[in-house]
């Protein structure tokens, strides 16, 4: 399943991104998102939240967000 970035806002104290909902593949079903700061699980989202905002940065420190979505597959 794959879905595009729409867009992100950064201010001194967060970042913010955004994206479109994922597209259906056949009989999977999108139902949430998972969220990775550094390679690491920061959060689990429904499908219908598709946006992150990230608070706990350090001002000039570098972070990788990665955003996978969940299907209905079991």
């Amino acid at each position: 399943i794959r879905f595009e970035s729409r867009r992100s806002e950064r201010t001194h104290q967060q970042v913010r991104i955004e994206w479109r909902p994922a597209a259906s593949y056949g009989l999977l079903r999108v139902v949430g998102y998972k969220i990775f700061v550094n390679n690491r699980l920061a959060a689990i989202l429904s499908e219908d939240q598709l946006s992150y905002t990230l608070t706990n940065g350090t001002p000039c420190d570098q972070y990788t967000l990665q955003v996978q979505a969940l299907s209905n597959d079991k």
